[in-house]
């Protein structure tokens, strides 16, 4: 029995991404209701019972609901998503404004049941590099759990 050296690199090659587990997920799998767990802005964790935040993804859009002085505010955003990087990248432009300088770039990711989120300030023209928040790169980073219904 002869084997050619294509079937075993390709044996190769699935045996490495199972062992890795990979989990491949679709821009789906990040729709609904979100609940912020942790957040940090300038290198600096806030406190979530202080400061709640929800998101929900729907369409194309994410919509934040924060709580600031006792007064619920929300901002909505269409939402551009690129799923073909790793982590994924995403460019938010405020609904109520098409100037560039109002537009927020990230990155997410899913890991298990939690959604991992940096992004840039606005304006800035550039996403974080990675799921850190510092004084120098002035990222926020937030973990959202989803939100069950």
């Amino acid at each position: 029995m002869r084997i050619s050296i294509t079937s075993i690199l390709i044996c190769g090659v699935l045996q490495a991404m199972l062992s890795q587990n990979v989990q491949a997920f679709g821009p789906k799998e990040i729709q609904g209701k979100w609940q912020a767990v942790s957040m940090e802005t300038g290198g600096k964790s806030l406190d979530t019972d202080i400061y709640e935040l929800e998101m929900v993804i729907e369409n194309q859009k994410m919509k934040l609901i924060y709580i600031q002085d006792d007064f619920a505010h929300s901002k909505s955003s269409k939402l551009e998503l690129d799923d073909s990087s790793d982590p994924w990248s995403f460019i938010l432009k405020p609904i109520s404004s098409e100037k560039k300088s109002g537009w927020v770039y990230g990155i997410l990711k899913l890991k298990g049941k939690k959604l991992h989120i940096a992004t840039s300030q606005p304006g800035e023209g550039r996403a974080p590099e990675d799921f850190k928040s510092t004084a120098q790169n002035k990222a926020d980073y937030m973990v959202f759990e989803r939100i069950k219904d």
